[in-house]
């Protein structure tokens, strides 16, 4: 490969200002462009600030807008190995994920294996963000417990104020309540546990919070982003809104919840991409670990936290 590109989200100006600086330094220093420190070699790097569009984290859909066309997922196969970027064979990774590279290079893959787990090695770069004392990035070896992120890392939740729920993995992730807290963060048991890992992210929700409030905004959000090329998510993700909002505002039924895990199975199973068949997520670990906060609301007419507009 001669060529590489990083995609920054249009609305990260900053990062992206860091980024080039960053490149043309490394071809000051005949670290990057051509005959790459005398060995004849080129490689070269360009900065590519994209449409702010969540969808764009999944791989087709970000080359799709790196070509400048709008961010939509692309039908697989063929995949970006075979056909990529003007159908010539690409590697797609995360930044974070070659960042790792010269750690491997230069100590080894035992040294890398060290830490972490077995099934998750290495290190992950986790953003806390809600209701902590100290917000933030942080990072830590896969397998840190939730209990060691949130109150050792950020403080945990203001004084006064007690844990509800920790979302993970941004708006496709799922809601785990205090009981977890001692769950290891690597992908095999965030998965078992109803959540995901996602880009490391943990928002963490006290007393003050309703969880079918949080969801409300997270299929809100996503219904935004959603490209709107398959139905299953097009109308799924709607679906599931409508649903949600009703159940807020008083007008939830006896039949929603089996409703909502119906359209959740179907879009996991017929989403075209990553964020289709990850929507269902943040429904379904509400259901699974907050059922009583659902039957308040629908049975009672009632919102334990005092936030949905019933009140």
């Amino acid at each position: 490969a001669q060529e590489g590109r990083i995609f920054v989200q249009a609305h990260y100006l900053r990062a992206a200002e860091t980024l080039r600086t960053t490149v043309t330094q490394a071809r000051e220093l005949g670290m990057c462009g051509t005959d790459i420190l005398g060995t004849g070699f080129a490689f070269d790097l360009h900065i590519h600030t994209g449409a702010s569009s969540y969808v764009c984290g999944e791989e087709t859909a970000l080359l799709e807008s790196l070509e400048g066309k709008r961010g939509i997922p692309r039908p697989r196969p063929p995949y970006p190995a075979q056909a990529g970027m003007w159908a010539k064979p690409t590697v797609v990774n995360n930044v974070e994920t070659l960042a790792n590279v010269p750690t491997v290079l230069a100590h080894g893959s035992d040294t890398f294996r060290s830490r972490g787990t077995d099934g998750s090695p290495g290190t992950k770069i986790f953003t806390l963000a809600g209701n902590v004392n100290r917000a933030g990035a942080a990072e830590f070896p896969f397998g840190v417990t939730l209990r060691q992120l949130i109150y050792r890392c950020g403080g945990g939740p203001p004084k006064g104020s007690t844990l509800r729920a920790v979302l993970l993995g941004g708006p496709t992730g799922g809601m785990l309540p205090p009981r977890y807290l001692n769950t290891p963060v690597d992908f095999d048991s965030l998965q078992d546990a109803g959540s995901m890992m996602g880009s490391g992210a943990v928002l963490v929700a006290d007393q003050g919070n309703c969880v079918l409030d949080l969801l409300l905004n997270q299929l809100e959000f996503l219904c935004d982003e959603a490209c709107g090329k398959c139905v299953p998510c097009r109308a799924g993700i709607r679906q599931m809104l409508n649903i949600v909002r009703a159940i807020t505002e008083r007008r939830g039924r006896p039949s929603d919840v089996e409703d909502l895990k119906r359209i959740a199975a179907a879009l996991k199973a017929a989403g075209t991409c990553g964020l289709g068949q990850a929507a269902p997520n943040p429904v379904l670990s509400t259901i699974r670990h907050f059922g009583a906060v659902y039957r308040a609301h629908i049975e009672r007419g009632v919102c334990p936290a005092g936030v949905c507009h019933m009140q």
